[in-house]
């Protein structure tokens, strides 16, 4: 991809690499989930999680359409986004405005009445779907394609860890660029995670997926003392315990309420870094590493 000039450049830049997907035809009164055998208008994958070699195909399909949508682009057209909670946490206000300051189509969804959103936000917004609960990922699919249908699409975002599987299940129903819900996967579960790190040939602590008190006390004896008892699918080092004794695992796992999968992991002292990358095209673009100070466990126990 050529460098951006100016800000004029941008809104090019982000119309040129669009794929734009046909949401559902407006003709089609039915919103259907992904893997139910009926034909996709819009050409999006058939599964939530569908083999890597499927994946690889669209990944291909969708390169070539990139190349093709160069050829037929109106300069200054808008990208079009939905945002998943583009009002929450209130940072991501702060995405809804960068995003239509550079020029694209913000197309917001979350759980708060659009008359409750800032004025500061507003402005930015193309739409909203107010849908009663943000977290229920079958019930937002229906209602955002509900909304979307017969309207051309060019991403679905979520910067909010929590919304990551949600945001790739939509793309995929919509066949629209973006990583894919067995990608994001490898990010939200962290024994996932650890797995595939492991497979690529580094070294991770040793750890046990557990789902009762039992499982984690059976895990904790092969993993040993001290160890990190932690969600699966957790975001800010919340009911993250460290133990040194059975008993404090004890006392651990009494306030993990509402956690129903844990990863139980080898608790290894050290400095601890965050790594992050702002990539165009699959190329990191922007990178930056920073300590954490204090570490987050120490922070979530000592707060």
């Amino acid at each position: 991809r050529e460098g951006v000039a100016d800000a004029d450049d941008v809104v090019v830049t982000l119309r040129v690499v669009a794929v734009r997907g046909l949401v559902d035809h407006p003709e089609e009164a039915d919103v259907r989930e992904p893997g139910d055998g009926a034909h996709e208008a819009h050409g999006g994958l058939q599964g939530e999680g569908g083999d890597e070699d499927d994946v690889a195909g669209h990944r291909a399909e969708a390169y070539s359409a990139r190349r093709r949508a160069r050829q037929r682009v109106t300069v200054g057209a808008p990208m079009r986004v939905v945002f998943l909670s583009a009002a929450y946490p209130p940072e991501m206000q702060q995405y809804t405005r960068g995003l239509a300051e550079v020029g694209a189509e913000v197309y917001g969804v979350g759980d708060q009445n659009p008359a409750a959103l800032p004025a500061s936000m507003k402005k930015h917004l193309a739409g909203w779907l107010q849908v009663p609960r943000i977290m229920d990922e079958d019930d937002v699919i229906e209602r955002v394609t509900a909304w979307m249908r017969g309207r051309e699409v060019d991403r679905v975002l979520a910067n909010w860890e929590p919304l990551v599987i949600l945001a790739a299940r939509i793309r995929e129903r919509w066949g629209l660029p973006g990583m894919s819900v067995n990608t994001v996967r490898g990010f939200r579960d962290k024994q996932l995670m650890k797995e595939r790190v492991k497979a690529a040939g580094l070294r991770v602590p040793r750890s046990e997926r557990v789902f009762t008190s039992a499982d984690a006390h059976a895990a904790a004896e092969r993993v040993g003392y001290p160890l990190v008892i932690k969600p699966i699918a957790g975001a800010g080092s919340a009911n993250t315990y460290r133990c040194a004794t059975p008993a404090e695992l004890d006392r651990s796992l009494g306030q993990m309420h509402g956690v129903t999968e844990a990863s139980c992991e080898e608790y290894i002292e050290g400095e601890e870094f965050t790594f992050d990358t702002v990539s165009i095209g699959g190329v990191p673009a922007y990178e930056n590493i920073a300590a954490y100070l204090p570490k987050p466990i120490e922070m979530r126990s000592q707060e």
